[in-house]
């Protein structure tokens, strides 16, 4: 059975991801955000829009190996709770200082989060009493940037997205329809095949 606290981080957190726009300055054109298409015998991940794209197709087709396909392999993925989210049946949070590498994800001291064990029995519950996900409002990518290493290369990329999520559960009497007001920050990897992975997920929906 799905718990109260595991529906609440699951509704209230789940990002859906529809490219519809990105910050850069190439020429009008975005090399990590391509034109749809660009996937036709690649890997989803192999770009940042491709590996949104996946994630959206797991939560619309209710698929848990997909979604634990774009995690990292090493389980070192994090997921950062919003300031004052608290569970009705506390799991253990870690703790650490902000993210200096980040640009978007509020000013706070200290940002509480689980780790990704935890990630996947709370997405396993969800994805076992949900009858049907889907985005009923167009995503929005607030803010996107590329991070580079010493050498120039890009190692790593954040992206901040809003957007609306309707959840149907199995059991309506228990678990009532969500519409769900959705603000997130994605910060992403390369993983040992050169492929994009969300290495930590920050939920924005009280952070300052």
């Amino acid at each position: 059975m799905l718990s109260q606290g595991g529906i609440k981080k699951a509704i209230a957190c789940l990002i859906p991801f529809i490219l519809v726009g990105g910050i850069f300055s190439c020429g009008g054109r975005d090399p990590f955000f391509p034109s749809s298409g660009a996937y036709v015998g690649v890997p989803m991940r192999s770009t940042p829009q491709g590996l949104i794209t996946q994630f959206e197709n797991a939560y619309q087709d209710i698929s848990l190996s997909l979604y634990q396909n774009l995690l990292p392999t090493d389980g070192s993925f994090e997921f950062f709770v919003a300031p004052g989210f608290v569970p009705e049946n506390p799991v253990s949070l870690d703790v650490e200082t902000r993210d200096t590498t980040l640009q978007f994800i509020g000013n706070s001291t200290y940002y509480y989060y689980w780790t990704q064990d935890i990630e996947l029995k709370s997405e396993y519950a969800l994805f076992q009493n949900a009858l049907s996900m889907q985005f009923i409002t167009p995503i929005s990518i607030e803010q996107s940037r590329p991070i580079f290493d010493s050498l120039g290369d890009t190692t790593n990329y954040e992206v901040e997205m809003t957007g609306e999520l309707y959840i149907s559960f199995n059991n309506p009497d228990a678990y009532p329809d969500q519409d769900i007001l959705i603000s997130c920050d994605f910060l992403l990897a390369r993983d040992s095949k050169n492929l994009w992975v969300i290495k930590k997920w920050y939920d924005l929906q009280s952070s300052s």
